[in-house]
């Protein structure tokens, strides 16, 4: 203690210089920071406890739109990853003249809703694609989106399994992010086992 009282302003000299190359260097690495990646939310998922996915013979998917956003690549995306994981999935042609007949809007479509169309359409289960929150940031370079996954079972009208996710991207590049986030979120959907 005695060696830093008598030195202290040597000290704080010493340290500071230590620091500071320290510091630049750190500034100069936030300049080529991928925002994206500090900003992300971890994908988080659940399912009801005992869901099996061998039940699940053939599902619906459904983007909810709330806002002006690509639905069809989202459902795409998922309809893409679902397929390789093995389940059948409803042609949205088929889809969209339900909710037409049905006279849906697919704008705040409940659980209920899901049940309605899925008994329809004849599947086991509905998945529910939301896209909660999208927004760009004060300095109009980055976009923020979360989106939710929500899987409603037709029989007992009960939500099987949920997922969200978050992230952000590129304020120039919507339609990256929503493709990013739609295929790590469907990838987190258990796959369909045949057993």
């Amino acid at each position: 203690m005695e060696i830093f009282k008598c030195s202290r302003i040597p000290m704080i000299r010493f340290l500071t210089l230590l620091i500071s190359p320290l510091w630049i260097s750190s500034i100069q690495a936030c300049t080529t920071l991928d925002l994206g990646n500090l900003l992300a939310r971890p994908l988080k998922t659940a399912s009801r406890p005992g869901f099996n996915t061998q039940r699940l013979e053939k599902i619906a998917i459904l983007v909810e739109r709330d806002r002006e956003i690509p639905d069809r690549m989202i459902e795409d995306e998922f309809i893409r990853v679902l397929l390789s994981k093995n389940y059948t999935v409803v042609a949205r042609s088929d889809t969209q003249a339900i909710l037409k007949e049905m006279q849906f809007q697919k704008s705040g479509l409940t659980d209920d809703d899901a049940v309605n169309l899925g008994r329809v359409l004849s599947v086991q289960a509905v998945l529910i694609v939301n896209v909660t929150d999208l927004k760009v940031t004060r300095d109009r370079k980055q976009l923020q989106c979360s989106m939710g996954v929500r899987l409603i079972g037709v029989e007992k009208s009960e939500v099987l399994w949920i997922g969200t996710h978050s992230g952000s991207g590129s304020a120039d590049n919507e339609n990256k992010l929503l493709k990013k986030l739609s295929v790590q979120l469907a990838d987190s959907f258990p796959s369909h086992s045949s057993n």
